[in-house]
């Protein structure tokens, strides 16, 4: 799922240079634990078909951004217990500060991780030990680029 929304916060630098503000608009992505791993407790799953299903619907959000249907955007934006694999797409990673807020918000995506998967809490293992949100930024430029490489 996508929204557009502005940006408030600290500006960000991406890795291609581009500079998010507070006051630009960003595409924010919403991924679903479902969507973007499938069936990842079967024996044929592998990391490499998430990446390939993520790259596809940065595919078609491109399309979207090419033909102005989202409006005018700086960047993608999401947050995630999985965006350090996302940096393997051409996503800058952020991680998030060790705020009160941070930790709620790492709660509630534990918490999903855990209603998503199959074994529940005990699936949901080593999130809840060692994962952290991370910030997943990509400027438009860049997503151009990923989404047009072979």
């Amino acid at each position: 799922m996508i929204e557009t929304r502005d940006y408030h916060g600290r500006p960000v630098t991406l890795r291609d240079g581009t500079e998010v503000r507070s006051g630009d608009r960003v595409v924010e992505l919403h991924l679903a634990n479902r969507g973007v791993a499938g069936d990842a407790t079967g024996e044929a799953w592998t990391p490499f078909q998430t990446l390939r299903k993520t790259r596809a619907d940065l595919a078609l959000v491109e399309r979207l951004v090419q033909r102005g249907s989202l409006g005018p955007v700086r960047a993608l934006h999401a947050v995630s217990l999985i965006a350090p694999a996302l940096g393997r797409l051409g996503f800058t990673i952020v991680p998030l500060d060790q705020s009160a807020r941070s930790r709620v918000l790492r709660f509630y995506l534990v918490g999903l991780l855990a209603i998503y998967h199959p074994d529940g809490w005990r699936g949901a293992r080593h999130a809840r030990e060692r994962a952290w949100p991370y910030e997943a930024w990509m400027s438009i430029p860049e997503l151009a680029r990923v989404t047009r490489a072979p």
